[in-house]
């Protein structure tokens, strides 16, 4: 089941789930809590609007990328594009681990600093092994 679930969230293109999360996320802004509480109300009109302004949000950002991405030359080994990704992504972690850390005695485990350190040996040697076998 997880496997399947996994698999159908593989197939869904991050552009449309940025721009349903980004509309989700102005929604709450814009709304407040209300919105989660009573999804059928008058501010529920607020979405088709709020939701052309993610996607012009979202096309903005991919221009970004593209741009920052081309600032190095191409024969220089750092990629902006990923490495902004890669501070997104962890600053998203961080924030995912508090979260999780607050709420139950299991998610204490991801406030321990052992976790993430083994976490990253174990993503160390995955990357080795697959730099290893090319």
């Amino acid at each position: 089941m997880i496997s399947d679930v996994l698999t159908a969230i593989r197939n869904v293109k991050p552009f449309f789930l940025l721009n349903i999360f980004i509309t989700l996320s102005l929604s709450l802004l814009v709304c407040g809590q209300e919105i989660l509480i009573e999804p059928i109300s008058v501010k529920t009109l607020s979405i088709p609007i709020l939701g052309l302004i993610s996607y012009g949000l979202v096309w903005y950002w991919i221009d970004f990328v593209i741009w920052f991405k081309y600032l190095l030359p191409k024969e220089d080994l750092l990629n902006l594009g990923i490495w902004l990704a890669c501070l997104i992504l962890t600053f998203a972690l961080l924030l995912t681990f508090s979260y999780l850390g607050d709420k139950n005695a299991v998610g204490e485990l991801f406030r321990r600093p052992g976790f993430t350190y083994t976490l990253t040996l174990y993503l160390l040697a995955f990357v080795t092994f697959e730099t290893s076998s090319r």
